[in-house]
C-alpha cells in the first residue's frame, strides 16, 4: 500500500467523520428545537387569573308594621293612632293601631371576586392572551347579568378587540357607550377614569 493511497483512505475517513458529526449536530438542533417549541407552545404552566361570580348573601333589615293593641288610653304612645274609642261617653280611645318595628332577614345578589388556578402555556404568557377572548367576553357577561338583576341597568356587549395587554370591551346602552378593559393575562377588569387613567373596579363600590 503506497502512501498515496493511505493518504486518500485517511482523507475519506476524516470527511465521513466531519458528515456523521453534522449529522449528528443537526438531529440534535433539530431535536432541541421541537422540545423548545413544545414547551413554548404545548407544554402547561399554572397561573392564576381573576374570576367575577354572584352570590346570594342574607343581610338584616328594620321593617315598620302595623299592629293593633286593645287597652283603655293606647293613644298615649306616640307611634300609636286610635282607632275606636269607648268607655264613658266614649271618651277614652280603647283600642290602636301602633307603628312597630322588627328585624327580618332578607337576601340579595351581591358580585364577588376570587381568584382561580388555571394553565396556559408561555407563548400564550409572552403575548398577554392566557384570558381568552371567549373568557373576557363572560367576564363582563357577569357583570350585565348582576347589574340588570340588581338595578335593572342592561347593557349590549357590542365588540371585544386585543389592544396591547387588554381586551377591549365596547359596551352601549341605549344611546350611551362605554368601554372596559380585561386584563389579558389575569382577567382583572378595569375602566377608564379622569379621562385617561386605568382602574381597577373595585367590587365593593359596584354592590353599593
Amino acid at each position: 500500500m503506497t502512501i498515496r493511497k493511505i493518504s486518500t483512505m485517511v482523507n475519506e475517513l476524516e470527511i465521513k467523520i466531519k458528515k456523521s458529526t453534522l449529522s449528528k449536530l443537526l438531529i440534535f438542533l433539530i431535536i432541541a428545537i421541537i422540545v423548545i417549541q413544545g414547551v413554548i407552545f404545548l407544554f402547561p404552566i399554572k397561573f392564576e387569573k381573576y374570576d367575577i361570580y354572584t352570590e346570594k348573601v342574607q343581610y338584616n333589615e328594620q321593617e315598620s308594621y302595623q299592629q293593633t293593641v286593645n287597652y283603655d288610653g293606647c293613644d298615649s304612645s306616640p307611634s300609636c293612632v286610635c282607632s275606636k274609642r269607648g268607655g264613658f261617653l266614649w271618651l277614652t280611645c280603647v283600642q290602636c293601631s301602633c307603628t312597630k318595628q322588627r328585624t327580618v332577614v332578607r337576601e340579595k345578589l351581591v358580585l364577588k371576586e376570587r381568584t382561580l388556578t388555571s394553565s396556559s402555556t408561555l407563548y400564550k404568557k409572552w403575548t398577554n392572551s392566557m384570558v381568552s377572548e371567549d373568557e373576557a367576553r363572560q367576564i363582563i357577561q357577569k357583570i350585565r347579568d348582576y347589574s340588570s338583576q340588581n338595578n335593572g341597568f342592561y347593557f349590549n356587549i357590542d365588540k371585544i378587540s386585543k389592544q396591547g395587554d387588554y381586551w377591549e370591551v365596547e359596551i352601549s346602552s341605549g344611546n350611551d357607550n362605554s368601554v372596559f378593559y380585561v386584563e389579558g393575562n389575569t382577567g382583572r377588569v378595569f375602566a377608564i377614569q379622569d379621562g385617561e387613567n386605568l382602574t381597577p373596579i373595585d367590587i365593593s363600590e359596584v354592590n353599593r
